[in-house]
């Protein structure tokens, strides 16, 4: 047997579960060398052909190089079990190992320092830490440099491509689970990379925390990488702390940064602050479920985080306050290699990766983007902006700030940047509005100092302002996708509010180089309304990407959550607003239950009509039979989609109609007003049924249609879900958008004189 082509991966959750009892955390690493890493030593020197992968923790390195552990493995090598360079090393397993690297049988492939997500890093100081102090500490111990950097689950991106190289590493190894090899889901198009790329399969060895494994493929020619964000495990439960996280590392680039807090003086509590975020970024801390042994991994974070925000306030008011480290010893041991010097950087502005040079880079304005949803705009420049990157394009999105999330952040190739509104909690809605395009103005003029962008895209209204004086400023096109109008939403104009936002809806489309719509009703809306000619517009469904739909919880704690019956369930989902046409699925209710005892109806969502709903099915006394949950995450929709046995959407005005195509796509009976962009999605009796808008007679009709003939409705069912899905497919949306865009730059820059 040879070890040509496998590779040894040292795990790090015992350095979390075992915080609290150095000596057990000693044994087991003890116990791995002797029972792992010895047999392929072994192998090594008795068959000098062959070759291994080393992946090392650097807090493995240090482990390995303590004085204790040294000992203990001494004391359980017999003579026999050892290999004679082990012998010749005098039983320094550090020393062992860079025998075999100087022979070039061991090839020592480093992890950053812990095992922080690194995608969900917010500076470049934070990574160049992860990876200058682990270069230290590998120096230092085992004194030699690492051939590669070990990214775990395929977290390596842009950022991190710039900083190993800036470290002289210039090969990444990305490992990939073996459920997204089977899925297929593993990599997005990057041609800017400049890292050698090596990606293997990972395999699930159990416990074993030292353990082979084959290789996959090599990347390095196919210039791809692996998507970091299905990777990252974030969920709403654990959320927080990212949040936690991205405060911590704040405060720390913010003291090591800033000359007044004298930080060369206390390096001690400096390197502690350090410690506590080191440790804490650890991914075990995203999982759910884990047992640690102070008791549930929440606790203690909680109370690391709580000792973190003390330091730091003792560092900003120069106290010098005696403390008892609640930290682990062998991590005050690890951290002699931390540096205050890592975290300097003369910019603490948010890394911007370089652009992809064959691709348009494209700015886009949106008040409301993932997570802050309000309704389906949010959802489509979601979407959208992922399709055109997968294109090659490069996507900046400018949106409103989220509390608790970074300013700036990649997800899924797309460039993030959140900004706060002016006037953040001003009561008037429109000078809230007018100050948060302030905002994105001088974010947008700040980007166009940095990089060339060949047009600007504005959604809807509320960045209208600020995507036109951005177009103007920085000469490029002007394109507006315009999702609904104030004069649709309210079935006419009769407020001075609303009078505002339609004369700015209307100036908006006039000012546009281009206008894109979502369906043909949109078009007829926009030439009725504002007088546009029909050539500026351009007719480009919503798609549906069916992945977004796969729900990854059990659906026993959605129905104990909301007391879910057993009988024939309905359900909606949207925005808790009149035009939404939920007081239908009220009346019709009404009129079912008699019949239909056991019925449920299920509508999510969260909007200004939702305690006035409730409060209406409360007197009618139909709380078991109505069920307005409020809002939900995707995942809950995702269940809920599952459960349901019909999906309804009785929209009084819907420009598109996004849910009902995710309805079709759960392979769910569907059922939709006969308007708006909705009744162009739909055919009657073949992909769904189509009700009379505001009619709860007409909806119980359809209702009971689908009731009566479970095959025919599951027959519908299934051609509704085919024609969603090669109908409304994101990627044909992205590359008709593309063509657009296209067009228009060279509309412009031939109508203004400007050379390409």
């Amino acid at each position: 047997m040879t070890l040509t082509n496998y590779i040894f991966i040292d795990q790090e959750e015992c350095y979390i579960k075992y915080e609290n009892d150095e000596e057990l955390l000693f044994e087991r690493m003890c116990q791995e060398v002797v029972e792992n890493y010895f047999p392929a030593l072994k192998l090594l020197e008795e068959h000098p052909s062959s070759e291994m992968i080393l992946v090392l923790s650097p807090f493995t390195i240090a482990l390995l190089a303590h004085s204790t552990i040294q000992e203990k493995i001494r004391e359980r090598m017999s003579t026999d079990d050892g290999s004679t360079v082990f012998e010749a090393c005098r039983h320094d397993i550090l020393a062992t190992f860079k025998q075999f690297i100087t022979k070039g049988q061991i090839t020592l492939c480093l992890k950053p320092l812990t095992g922080v997500y690194t995608p969900w890093l917010l500076t470049k100081q934070a990574l160049q830490a992860q990876i200058s102090d682990a270069l230290r500490l590998c120096q230092t111990l085992l004194g030699c440099r690492p051939s590669a950097f070990y990214f775990p689950f395929s977290h390596f991106d842009d950022v991190a491509d710039c900083v190993i190289r800036e470290n002289g590493v210039h090969t990444a190894f990305l490992g990939i689970r073996r459920d997204h090899v089977e899925t297929q889901q593993l990599h997005i198009h990057v041609s800017s990379l400049q890292t050698t790329l090596v990606c293997f399969e990972e395999a699930n060895n159990g416990d074993v925390m030292t353990s082979c494994y084959p290789f996959i493929n090599g990347l390095q020619h196919e210039r791809e990488r692996v998507n970091p964000q299905k990777e990252s495990q974030i969920t709403e439960q654990n959320e927080w702390i990212v949040r936690a996280l991205h405060f911590m590392e704040r405060t720390i680039v913010e003291l090591a940064n800033d000359p007044a807090y004298r930080l060369d003086e206390k390096t001690v509590e400096f390197t502690e602050l350090v410690s506590v975020w080191m440790l804490l970024s650890h991914e075990i801390f995203l999982k759910e479920k884990t047992d640690l042994s102070q008791g549930s991994e929440e606790s203690y974070f909680i109370s690391l985080l709580t000792y973190f925000k003390k330091l730091a306030a003792n560092v900003r008011q120069d106290r010098t306050e005696s403390y008892v480290s609640p930290l682990p010893k062998w991590l005050s041991y690890v951290a002699r290699f931390y540096g205050v010097a890592s975290f300097r950087h003369p910019s603490l502005q948010p890394f911007i990766p370089p652009a992809k040079k064959e691709g348009m880079n494209i700015l886009m304005l949106s008040w409301e983007f993932p997570p802050l949803v309000v309704g389906g705009l949010a959802r489509h420049v979601f979407d959208l902006s992922r399709a055109l990157v997968k294109l090659g394009h490069n996507v900046y999105v400018i949106t409103a700030f989220v509390e608790g999330l970074p300013s700036y952040e990649r997800l899924y190739g797309v460039h993030v940047y959140r900004v706060r509104s002016l006037q953040p909690h001003h009561q008037d809605f429109l000078l809230w509005v007018s100050s948060l395009n302030v905002a994105m103005m001088r974010q947008g003029m700040k980007l166009g100092k940095q990089m060339s962008f060949h047009l600007v895209h504005a959604h809807d209204w509320l960045v209208g302002e600020a995507t036109e004086v951005l177009a103007e400023h920085l000469a490029l096109p002007f394109i507006t996708t315009i999702h609904a109008t104030e004069h649709g939403r309210n079935n006419g104009i009769f407020t001075e509010l609303q009078k505002t936002i339609h004369e700015k809806e209307e100036r908006l489309v006039k000012q546009s180089d281009a206008l894109i719509v979502c369906s043909q009703y949109m078009k007829e809306e926009l030439t009725r309304l504002f007088y546009v000619p029909e050539e500026k517009i351009s007719i480009f469904p919503n798609g549906i990407d069916p992945n977004m739909m796969i729900s990854h919880t059990k659906h026993s704690q959605l129905k104990k959550k909301h007391e879910l019956s057993q009988g024939p369930m309905l359900f909606s989902i949207g925005r808790i607003v009149y035009e939404k046409g939920f007081q239908t699925i009220i009346e019709a209710a009404e009129n079912l239950v008699e019949k239909y005892p056991t019925i449920q109806f299920v509508i999510a969502g969260k909007g200004p009509l939702l305690a006035e709903f409730r409060q209406l099915v409360s007197d009618k006394q139909l709380q078991r039979t109505v069920l307005f949950v409020g809002y939900i995450s995707d995942d809950e929709r995702n269940q809920f989609l599952s459960l349901a046995d019909y999906v309804l959407f009785p929209s009084l005005y819907e420009p598109f109609g996004i849910v009902a195509l995710e309805g079709m796509v759960a392979n769910k009976p569907t059922i939709v007003s006969d308007t708006g962009g909705l009744k162009g999605i739909v055919e009657h009796g073949v992909t769904g049924l189509k009700m009379t808008p505001g009619s709860s007679e007409s909806l119980c009709e359809q209702i009971e249609w689908l009731m009566r003939d479970a095959n025919r409705a599951a027959e519908m069912a299934a051609r509704g879900k085919k024609h969603a899905i090669t109908e409304f497919s994101w990627n044909k949306v992205a590359i008709d958008t593309s063509e657009l865009f296209s067009s228009e730059i060279g509309h412009y820059r031939n109508g203004k004189g400007i050379s390409t």
